[in-house]
């Protein structure tokens, strides 16, 4: 097992356009403001990460604490399997708002103004989360007048991730059931079952931090959900 406390800050958001040499790649508002921007959390940036791996061989069969004696029928069906596990869970990365302003010439993105006096603490509650109506009161996750547009020709508020503003957490566990088999000492087979996701677990798509999005998907609500279902696969090795 092992916990990470870890920040990652910077000023450059990804390796390609940061300087807005690409056209439409730069995330960075203005370069001229670095500074301000390598304090601020990058949108990768999770304060918290648990990871962990279990393995337990099964007590029964040749070898082990149950079944030792059973004939090779026996032991072949019940005997010799290995359990495993693997999981994750992380808290949530920076969430931050473009201004919907375009200028001509300047490629994106425009930061919102953020409201100095502003409460940023999460509104949502999972058990109000209405899915069938985007707008309903229970999807609120933050307040939507924290943030404005600037002025026309004026830049936002920099920078535009902050700490104390993020996103949803993560959660997954994986499982697998594995059996070795040995020939002649030189050979194994190995059968594995895995299963991915095996809660099926599914998240909370972070909030559509977008001023300018329509009704159907509106500014500081969560609207929908995010995540793979659970999936299994049955494998087969050969070693020698």
């Amino acid at each position: 097992m092992s916990y990470t406390l870890a920040g990652a800050r910077g000023n450059l958001q990804n390796g390609l356009g940061s300087f807005q040499e690409l056209w439409l790649a730069g995330p960075l508002q203005d370069v001229t403001k670095r500074e301000k921007e390598a304090k601020a959390p990058l949108f990768y940036d999770r304060r918290h990460v648990v990871k962990g791996f279990v393995q337990y061989d099964l007590p029964f069969g040749k070898g082990r604490r149950f079944l030792s004696n059973s004939n090779k029928v026996v032991d072949a069906v019940v005997g010799g399997w290995t359990l495993g596990s693997m999981i994750k869970y992380n808290s949530g990365s920076p969430i931050g708002v473009n201004s919907n302003n375009y200028y001509a010439g300047w490629e994106r993105p425009i930061y919102a103004v953020r409201n100095a006096n502003g409460s940023y603490q999460r509104k949502f509650n999972a058990a109000n989360f209405n899915y069938g109506d985007p707008a309903a009161s229970g999807n609120l996750y933050f307040d939507p007048a924290n943030f404005s547009n600037p002025a026309y020709g004026d830049l936002g508020t920099v920078p535009m991730y902050r700490s104390d503003f993020r996103g949803f957490g993560w959660s997954n566990e994986d499982v697998m059931l594995l059996k070795n088999f040995r020939f002649a000492e030189r050979f194994r087979v190995q059968f594995r079952f895995e299963v991915y996701n095996i809660f099926s677990r599914h998240h909370f798509r972070d909030p559509n931090t977008n001023i300018g999005n329509p009704s159907d998907q509106p500014f500081g609500y969560v609207t929908g959900i995010v995540g793979s279902p659970r999936e299994g696969q049955i494998g087969a090795r050969f070693e020698w």
